[in-house]
């Protein structure tokens, strides 16, 4: 709210002509008057969002904040009547005026910013990539006149976030920006807004100047009109922003003295007392917190919609931790809950630190759910009473002691193990029981059809090594080594597609990989020398 009270007194300061509206997602009851504010309040529960309840359940407070938004430029631009409405997100404030963008809205549907108007090649955070994953526009600004394309849009633009309005990069959904990049194709009137002194912020400052002239704020030597402090944490006036690594304040004293005038500003409206407020939807009506990661509850269980009419009820609760403690069972009887999948999933640390939660890795994951999970996301105990069947125990057809003793996937064993899904198949334990047959085949096949260089060869062959001599007897670590030098000539002498599958390892399936093998050694030197190929980068 502190942000929102400092936005809205620098907008009143340049622009006290225009009405002032602030769209609150949380109900204001006991914490603060929305009549005693300066300006008008909305609501998200006042907005006309089909089943609200749910809208408001399902997505993170980042997420259902930025749904929100097209609902809320319909009811003032429809219902309200106002000829243009200029958007701007709480952790913006004014530092000039913005007739500009007044006089620009006679003529166009909606006024954006990109993120970048240059090439990037400094290789710091955030870069080109990120832009293309976050989306070409920031919609921390938006300017929007009522027109029938532009309301057109924006009714498109409702419907997409009303249930796609999520952080979901893999499958290429980042909020409401992704869906903004088709802004092009159906606005014909789109102004894309170039002009430095707008939008000023941690994305953009590697290629714009922050300057300070008789107390004012100047970016390459124009009045800023407005800066964007998103990610700023106004008890740390020496970082610009907790998403970038390109900027240092301390080299930079009018870009601290800024910092130092904002977080003077948020402290003047109650930061110190807003930022203690709850949140009211990350409970429960009976008290207890939202996990985030189950708040899509509906996606895993779409019958929870028409069954329950209000999570947030006791029998919303009821029901949602029955879903999230429901177990996804594998095939040797390890059991995690769903919540408990989730929370594996959401940190990468734990993927790479325990890869076969299902194998090799079940208890360690099991030990995690129950002691770190609940402290690291300050989870009830009822959230992951069941996150597994474990309880003391070793899984169904455990995998031998010494191979979970041994060392991880190397991140390249992993990346492509995860990018081609019919490995998965053949190894569905690639760190567990299926390890040592995995790292053969990447030492065979692998080779040949990803190119792999030799330094990554190396990495692959100490961890090969690793596991070989963890194998029990020497018989079958002599079984293995043949088994992968014969896959190894067989791969060089007969190319095989990517969708090959390496045979059950049996004597009788390797009669034709091992008279391979004769005859490649027959060939001599020469021929195993031809066979080589130089490294290059691993390809997808």
């Amino acid at each position: 709210m502190a942000h929102a009270r400092s936005l809205m007194e620098s907008a009143r300061q340049f622009h006290p002509d225009l009405e002032h509206y602030v769209i609150l997602v949380d109900r204001p009851e006991g914490f603060f008057d929305p009549q005693g504010e300066p300006f008008t309040i909305l609501q998200s529960t006042d907005l006309d969002i089909p089943n609200s309840r749910w809208f408001h359940f399902k997505y993170t407070i980042l997420e259902l904040c930025t749904a929100v938004k097209p609902y809320g430029l319909l009811h003032l631009l429809e219902r309200l009547r106002f000829d243009f409405v200029i958007y701007l997100d709480p952790d913006i404030l004014l530092l000039g005026d913005l007739n500009e963008l007044t006089s620009r809205l006679q003529s166009a549907s909606m006024i954006v910013t990109p993120h970048v108007t240059e090439p990037i090649y400094d290789g710091q955070r955030p870069c080109e990539l990120d832009f293309l994953r976050a989306g070409v526009y920031n919609l921390g600004f938006l300017a929007i006149s009522r027109t029938p394309e532009a309301l057109a849009y924006l009714h498109w633009w409702r419907e997409r976030l009303h249930d796609y309005c999520v952080v979901d990069l893999p499958r290429g959904l980042f909020l409401d920006q992704r869906w903004a990049d088709l802004a092009p194709c159906f606005i014909s009137h789109l102004d894309i807004l170039r002009d430095p002194a707008y939008n000023v912020a941690y994305w953009n400052l590697g290629q714009r100047q922050i300057d300070s002239s008789d107390g004012k704020f100047l970016v390459n030597g124009s009045p800023i009109r407005f800066f964007h402090f998103s990610g700023f944490d106004p008890y740390d006036l020496n970082c610009l922003s907790k998403h970038q690594n390109r900027i240092e304040v301390r080299g930079h004293p009018a870009l601290r003295a800024l910092l130092e005038h904002y977080a003077e500003q948020l402290f003047a409206h109650g930061h110190e007392e807003c930022r203690r407020w709850p949140y009211a939807y990350g409970f429960f009506n009976n008290g207890a917190p939202i996990p985030d990661l189950g708040r899509s509850v509906h996606m895993e269980r779409k019958d929870i919609l028409d069954s329950i009419e209000d999570p947030f009820s006791d029998e919303g609760y009821r029901a949602c931790v029955a879903v999230w403690n429901e177990q996804i069972v594998q095939r040797n009887g390890s059991e995690v809950s769903r919540l408990g999948y989730r929370l594996y999933h959401a940190r990468e640390e734990l993927d790479s630190a325990m890869p076969d939660i299902f194998g090799g890795h079940f208890r360690d994951f099991f030990r995690w759910l129950r002691f770190g999970a609940r402290q690291d996301r300050e989870l009830p105990y009822g959230f992951l009473s069941h996150v597994g069947n474990c309880d003391g125990r070793e899984p169904d057809n455990p995998t031998n002691k010494k191979e979970i003793s041994a060392p991880s996937l190397t991140r390249l064993a992993g990346q492509i193990y995860h990018k081609r899904p019919y490995l998965r198949a053949v190894f569905p334990e690639p760190a567990g029981k299926d390890r040592v047959k995995y790292l053969a085949w990447l030492l065979s096949y692998g080779h040949e059809q990803h190119n792999l260089p030799r330094p990554c060869l190396d990495a692959v062959q100490q961890h090969w090594t690793s596991v070989l001599n963890d194998l029990p007897n020497w018989r079958t670590r002599f079984w293995y080594r043949t088994v992968m030098r014969a896959w190894a000539v067989h791969a060089r002498v007969s190319p095989v597609a990517d969708r090959f599958q390496p045979p059950a390892l049996r004597l009788s399936r390797f009669v034709k990989p091992i008279r391979a093998l004769l005859k490649g050694l027959r060939g001599g030197r020469k021929n195993t020398a031809s066979s080589g190929k130089t490294g290059s980068l691993p390809r997808a």
